[in-house]
Parts: C-alpha cells; structure tokens; sequence
C-alpha cells in the first residue's frame, strides 16, 4: 500500500484553490454541485444555522454521584459527591442549511451540513464570506 501526496488511498482532497462548502466547490469561478453548476459571479448565497447547544450534566458524573454518595452516606463527606451534579458539558447538535442561487442561469441548489461540534458554524460562516467575496470581485 503506498500513500498518495494528498494522504490515505481512496482520501479525496479538492485541488488548490477550491473552496469546498459540503457538496459544493468554487473553483475557477464556477460553482459546482452534484445537480450541476453556475457560473460565480452573480451567485448569491445565504446560510441559515440550525444548530442546537445544550448544556447538561453528562451521564458519567450522575453514576459517580450516586454511586459515591450512597457508599459514604453515612459521613458528611458523602454529601459533597452531590457536587458531581454540577458539572455539565455543552452537547452541540442539528445541521448548517447553505443555498446558492444564480438568477442569471436560473440556478438555485441546497446542501445541509452536519454540526457536531461547535466550531462548524463559524467555520462555514467564514468560508461563506470568502465565497461572497470570490463572486463579488470585478472580472
């Protein structure tokens, strides 16, 4: 087994200069997507996050004080495992709605992006304004 420059066998790397959004990629100022492409200038783009952040107490510290706080009971001591229920943790979940709409070709395409962690947002809010600038420099 050899390894390729861009990484793993089978691993696909989008060639420089390719901004990639899900499935959609800006290279060489068009837009490409799996139901075909437009051309970038005159694209507009929009983003509607639908992500969710929770804050809750994980299931490893409601087991440590239970279990904890039943074995010592009996002391005071027992008493303070109960501070393991104020530990919580941020879940992040739901999904980033990206759409591209060229009026001129009459194209219009939707790709929804998984959030699994908190810097997904951000991270496609900032490959958006890229992509906003690409089509909106003068040709």
């Amino acid at each position: 087994m050899t390894i390729t420059p861009y990484g793993y066998p089978g691993q696909y790397y989008p060639p420089p200069g390719t901004v990639q959004i899900g499935d959609i990629q800006v290279r060489d100022n068009t837009v490409w997507t799996p139901a075909g492409s437009c051309p970038l200038p005159g694209s507009r783009w929009s983003m509607m996050d639908h992500s969710i952040i929770e804050r809750r107490t994980p299931t490893w510290a409601l087991v440590v004080a239970i279990v904890l706080t039943v074995l010592f009971i009996w002391t005071l001591v027992g008493l303070l495992f109960l501070l393991f229920l104020l530990v919580k943790e941020d879940q992040v979940s739901g999904f980033v709605e990206v759409m591209v709409a060229n009026e001129e070709s009459r194209f219009t395409y939707r790709t929804v992006i998984p959030v699994t962690h908190r810097m997904v947002v951000p991270s496609v809010h900032n490959q958006m304004r890229h992509v906003e600038m690409m089509a909106n420099q003068p040709q």
